[in-house]
Order: C-alpha cells, then structure tokens, then sequence
C-alpha cells in the first residue's frame, strides 16, 4: 500500500495501520506524510509504533526520525518526486487523504499505482 497524507488527512491512516498492528497483521505499507512544518507532525508515536516506513515531506528538517522514516529533503512532490520516494508504486494500491489541490497535483503519479482512492476535504 501506498498512504498519501497531508496534514490532518494522517488520521485514517494511523487507525488503520494502528488495527493492523494490533492484529498482527503484516503490511507492507509506505507512508508518505506532507506537512509545512516538522513541528506539525502529529501521531509521530503511534505511527512509528506500527512499523510502517514514512516519508516525511516538510520544509524544515524533522529531529530524531525513526529508522524507518526519511526526509525527503530537497525532494518536489509532484508526479516526479512521489516516484522517486516510492520507485515501486506501480506496484502499490494508493490511498490518498488530503486538500483536493495535493490530490490534483499527485494525479498523475497516482494514476500508475495498481489502484487509486481517494479522500479528498477542503477544510477542518
């Protein structure tokens, strides 16, 4: 799986990755989390708890990152970027939670994944 978040849109996804661990259930999911500002990552602990692999797209370089996490520093998420965060996407069912402007600007990206959802909002 592919998990696309930005900001708040977080939130699904760490329930669902959260049941899944709880259950023992084994997912190989990446997690790409946008967010302004490494301040404003939220759910850094219950993410990492589940043992999913994030790539965290913030402008300022988030402290003490998990094993498994990354910053995709100077990387552009666009298109071009989210393939070379996730070179295996092709392969991936993507799920996406964000500003419909983030899920118009991936589209393209996304479309290559093996299947797409989305959850788009204006606001919160």
């Amino acid at each position: 799986m592919l998990l696309v978040a930005a900001g708040i849109g977080v939130t699904p996804f760490v329930s669902q990755l959260r049941d899944a661990a709880q259950r023992g259930q084994a997912r190989n999911a990446v997690l790409v989390y946008v967010a302004s500002e490494a301040a404003e990552l939220a759910f850094r602990e219950e993410l990492e708890a589940t043992g999913a692999e994030v790539v965290v797209f913030t402008r300022d370089a988030p402290e003490g990152l998990p094993d498994n996490w990354c910053w995709a520093q100077g990387v552009r998420l666009d298109a071009e970027g989210l393939q070379q965060v996730v070179p295996d996407l092709a392969g991936r069912h993507a799920y996406v939670s964000g500003p419909p402007r983030l899920i118009a600007d991936l589209a393209p990206a996304l479309q290559r994944a093996r299947s797409l959802t989305t959850d788009a909002f204006a606001g919160y």
